[in-house]
C-alpha cells in the first residue's frame, strides 16, 4: 500500500492519532506518524532530517488542518517540502478554524461537514495512488516476466519490482527541476549491473507517460557512433515527422538552435493538448559518448545539447553513465544534477522474483527466493539473478512451477559452484557444443570479441561495445548468431547494418572461455583507449605537432598488431594514424641504430689514428737498433702504411659526421612530412621511403665533394693511382675523372706539359 505521512502540530496529537489509527485499519501500514512508538522518531535521532527523509520517501501526505497548523512554522515547512517533491497533498480540516485555503489548486476534505464521506474519499485517492505504486500497467502474457541479463523495457512496466523507491526519488528529483528551476540534466550513475537502464525505460518513463499533464517524453535513445543523429530521429519520431530526420540535425545546431527547440517544444505541447508540460529527453548507456561516438559526432551532439537546455526551453535531460565516467558527466558544457543509483539491497531480491511470478501466474516454490537470495553474495548478482530466473522460465514445468530442484541443476556439485556463478558459464559452454564449432570458427568468435566487442576502461575491467555485423570476421557470424539465439549477444537493426552487442558485462566476467582469451589479450585491448585519444588530439593539433601524440614504441607494436587484426572494423583515421607512428617509429629506430654504429666506428677510427701516430713515433727510434735490412723495411711501413692509417681514420671521421647530419635531418624530415599529411587523402607510406633515396644522394655527392676537396695525400692517391704496394691487389680506377664526369666538370688543359 501506499505510504502516507501524516503532519500535524504537536497540540494536535489526538486528532493525529485517530486519523492514523483510522489508515492502518484501511490498510495503509506503512505511514508515519512522529510520536508513534513504533514508526515514529526513534528518541535520539535528528529529529528534522528524520521528517524530511519520510517526507521524500512517502507517496502522500495528509495535512491535519487546524488553527494549530496554521500557526506552526515547521508545519508550513512540512507542506512546502511535500510540495516541492511533487507529493500528493490532501488537506483534512478537522475544526472550523482550520478551514483557511493553504492553495488554490489543492482540494481539501472537510471532516468538519462530512465526515464519513471525506474518509472514503481519502481512502480512494490513496487507494488510486497505491495502485500505481503497485505496478498498475498493463501486462502483455505472451511476454517473459523475466528478461534474463536484456534491460527491463517500458513496456516489462508491470513486472519491474524491487525499484520503487529509486523510482520515486528520481521522479521527485525531476519533478523539482520542473517546478523550482535548476540543473535540468539529471545524470543517473550507477555500477555496471546495478539496473540503471531498467530504471530508466521501465521505472521511470512508463509513470511520467501518465502524467501528460507535466511531461511529455521524446523517444529513449543510445548514443552510439552518431548521438546528433540518434537525437534527431527521436525528435523527428516525437514530432510525427520521421522521415525528415536528418533536417532536424541542421535545425538543432547553429545560431538559431535554441529557437527551433522552442518551437519544437511548443509544437509538442499544443499536440498533447499541455501548454505547461515539460520536454523529457532520456539517454540510455551515455557513456556511449565518450567510449563510441566519433569527435565530431559528439561535439555535434554536445552543441545540440546546449541549445537544448537554454533557458527559453522547457527541456530537462535524463541520462544514465556507468559510474566510472563520472567526471565526464561532469564536465559537460551544461549543468548538471547527480542521481546515484546504489546496488539492489538483498532484502528486495523476494519482490524481483515472487512480484513478476504472481502478475505471471507462475508458482514459486516455499524456499526458492531464500536460497537466490543466499547464493546472491557474488559480484554481478542482479543480472545473474535475472538471467537464472530466465533459465527457470524457460525450463519450467507445464503447470508454471519454478521449482528449487530445477534451480539446484544450474550449479556444478563438482567444482561446488553456486547457480548464480555456474549459469553463465554453463550456457555459454552448452551454445558452443551444440553449434560444434571448426578450429578456424574459434579463432575468428575470438577475433570478433578482441578487439570488436570487448574494450577496458579506466578502471582496468572489461566492459561491452557494440560492433557493426559486417565488420566481423565473416567465419565468426555462425557462432554469433548462436549465442544471440541464446540471448547471450543482442542484435539491432541499424540505418544500414544490424548491430551486435554483448548482452552485459557478466558474460564477460563469468565466462571462463571468454576470459581466458580477454586475459591473454589484454595488452592489445589497453592499447584501445589509448589509440583512440591519440588520435583525436593528433587530429585536433596543428599538422606540424601531431607526431606529439605518437604513441610509444611498445603500445606502435601493439597498433599494427591491432590493425592487421581488426581490418574491418578500423576507421580511416586510426589506419592513418597508426601507419605514420610506425613511420615515425621506425625513423627514429634507425637514427638509433646509426647513433650506436656511428660511436663505435668512431672509437675505432680514433683508436686507430692514436695507434698510428704513436707508431710513426716509435718504430723509427726502434729500427735504429736492427739492422740495415730491417731498419729499411720498417722505415718504409713507417713512411708508406702509417700515413695511410692515419688519413684514413680522419677521413672515416669526416664521412661518419656527414651520415650522422644526414641521419638526423633525415628523422626531422621525416617525422615533419608524416605529421603534416597523417589525415591527408590518398597519402602513402612513400613518404619515409622517398626522403630516404634523396637523403642518401645527397649524402652521396656532399662524401665525394668532400673528399675530393679534402686535399689530403690519401684522398689524391686514392683518385689518381694505386699507393698500395704491388703485393696488395688493389682494383685501380680513375675515380677522380668519374666524379668530374659525372659532376659536368671540365678540367683546362695542364699548361705545364707540352701539347
Amino acid at each position: 500500500m501506499a505510504r502516507v505521512f501524516v503532519s500535524h502540530s504537536s497540540r494536535d496529537e489526538a486528532q493525529a492519532s485517530v486519523l492514523f489509527e483510522w489508515l492502518k485499519s484501511e490498510g495503509f501500514d506503512d505511514s508515519f506518524l512522529d510520536f508513534d512508538k513504533h514508526a515514529g522518531i526513534s528518541p535520539g535521532a535528528d529529529w528534522e532530517r528524520t521528517l524530511y527523509r519520510e517526507i521524500a520517501a512517502a507517496e502522500a501526505v495528509i495535512l491535519v488542518m487546524t488553527s494549530n497548523w496554521l500557526e506552526s512554522k515547521w508545519c508550513f515547512a512540512e507542506f512546502t517540502q511535500a510540495r516541492a517533491l511533487g507529493k500528493a497533498i490532501f488537506p483534512l480540516i478537522e475544526t472550523p478554524t482550520g478551514e483557511r485555503i493553504i492553495a488554490a489548486d489543492i482540494q481539501s476534505l472537510d471532516l468538519t461537514v462530512d465526515r464519513q464521506g471525506g474518509l472514503e474519499r481519502l481512502s480512494a485517492e490513496l487507494a488510486a495512488i497505491a495502485q500505481d505504486a503497485q505496478h498498475d500497467f498493463a501486462w502483455d502474457p505472451v511476454r517473459p516476466p523475466f528478461p534474463g541479463l536484456l534491460a527491463f523495457d517500458e513496456a516489462d512496466a508491470a513486472v519491474y519490482f524491487g525499484r520503487d523507491t529509486e523510482t520515486k526519488r528520481l521522479i521527485e528529483r525531476l519533478n523539482v527541476g520542473r517546478t523550482r528551476g535548476g540543473a535540468r540534466f539529471v545524470s543517473v550513475l550507477g555500477s555496471s549491473g546495478s539496473g540503471k537502464s531498467s530504471l530508466l525505460r521501465a521505472g521511470v518513463r512508463p509513470r511520467l507517460a501518465r502524467d501528460q499533464k507535466n511531461w511529455l517524453l521524446i523517444p529513449i535513445f543510445r548514443p552510439g557512433a552518431s548521438p546528433a543523429q540518434e537525437l534527431a530521429q527521436s525528435v523527428a519520431i516525437a514530432t510525427q515527422e520521421a522521415g525528415d530526420w536528418r533536417n532536424w540535425v541542421s535545425k538543432l545546431t547553429g545560431a538559431t538552435a535554441a529557437e527551433n527547440w522552442a518551437s519544437m517544444a511548443r509544437d509538442l505541447r499544443a499536440q498533447s493538448g499541455h501548454n505547461e508540460a515539460q520536454i523529457l529527453i532520456t539517454i540510455d548507456q551515455a557513456e556511449e559518448l565518450f567510449t563510441t561516438a566519433r569527435p565530431d559526432e559528439r561535439a555535434l551532439f554536445l552543441a545540440m545539447l546546449k541549445g537544448a537546455l537554454s533557458e527559453a526551453v522547457p527541456i530537462t535531460v535524463m541520462a544514465c553513465f556507468r559510474s566510472e565516467f563520472v567526471d565526464e558527466a561532469n564536465a559537460l558544457p551544461v549543468e548538471t544534477e547527480e542521481f546515484v543509483l546504489q546496488p539492489m539491497p538483498i532484502d528486495r531480491v523476494r519482490h524481483i522474483i515472487e512480484g513478476p511470478a504472481r502478475l505471471a501466474g507462475l508458482s514459486v516454490e516455499e524456499g526458492l527466493a531464500e536460497e537466490i537470495i543466499a547464493d546472491a553474495n557474488v559480484p554481478d548478482a542482479l543480472p545473474l539473478i535475472a538471467f537464472a530466473l530466465r533459465e527457470l522460465y524457460d525450463t519450467r514445468s507445464g503447470d508454471g512451477h519454478l521449482s528449487l530442484a530445477a534451480y539446484r541443476l544450474l550449479g556444478d556439485r563438482s567444482t561446488e559452484l553456486s547457480p548464480l556463478e555456474n549459469i553463465v558459464r554453463t550456457r555459454a559452454d552448452q551454445i558452443l557444443d551444440n553449434a560444434k564449432p571448426t578450429r578456424t570458427e574459434l579463432k575468428a568468435l575470438r577475433e570478433a570479441f578482441i578487439p570488436a566487442l570487448v574494450q577496458v576502461n579506466e578502471k582496468g575491467e572489461y566492459v561491452r561495445r557494440p560492433a557493426l555485423r559486417s565488420k566481423l570476421p565473416e567465419s565468426a557470424l555462425r557462432l554469433l548468431d548462436c549465442l544471440a539465439d541464446g540471448r547471450l549477444l543482442t542484435t539491432k537493426q541499424g540505418a544500414a547494418d544490424r548491430q551486435i552487442e554483448v548482452v552485459h558485462e557478466a558474460l564477460l566476467r563469468k565466462w571462463p572461455r571468454l576470459r581466458d582469451w580477454l586475459d591473454e589479450e589484454r595488452d592489445l585491448l589497453t592499447l584501445i583507449p589509448k589509440l583512440d585519444a591519440a588520435v583525436a588530439k593528433a587530429k585536433s593539433s596543428s599538422p606540424f605537432h601531431r607526431h606529439r601524440h605518437f604513441l610509444s614504441a611498445e603500445d606502435t607494436r601493439k597498433s599494427r598488431l591491432y590493425r592487421k587484426r581488426n581490418k574491418k572494423n578500423i576507421s580511416r583515421d586510426e589506419k592513418m594514424f597508426i601507419s605514420a607512428n610506425a613511420a615515425q617509429f621506425s625513423s627514429e629506430l634507425e637514427g638509433r641504430i646509426v647513433l650506436v654504429l656511428y660511436t663505435f666506428i668512431m672509437i675505432c677510427a680514433g683508436v686507430a689514428g692514436m695507434i698510428s701516430e704513436a707508431l710513426r713515433r716509435v718504430l723509427p727510434v726502434w729500427a735504429n737498433k736492427l739492422d740495415p735490412e730491417s731498419k729499411k723495411a720498417i722505415l718504409d711501413i713507417t713512411d708508406t702504411v702509417l700515413p695511410i692509417m692515419t688519413e684514413a681514420s680522419l677521413l672515416t671521421s669526416l664521412f661518419m659526421a656527414v651520415f650522422l647530419i644526414w641521419s638526423s635531418l633525415h628523422s626531422l624530415i621525416v617525422k615533419k612530412l608524416t605529421s603534416m599529411f597523417m589525415f591527408a587523402k590518398g597519402r602513402s607510406l612513400i613518404i619515409g621511403f622517398g626522403s630516404s633515396i634523396v637523403m642518401m644522394y645527397v649524402m652521396f655527392i656532399s662524401c665525394l665533394v668532400l673528399a675530393y676537396g679534402l686535399g689530403s695525400d690519401l684522398t689524391r692517391d686514392l683518385i689518381s693511382e694505386n699507393p698500395f704496394p704491388e703485393y696488395i691487389h688493389y682494383p685501380k680506377y680513375e675515380l677522380r675523372e668519374w666524379i668530374l664526369d659525372y659532376m659536368g666538370i671540365v678540367e683546362p688543359p695542364d699548361q705545364s706539359e707540352p701539347p
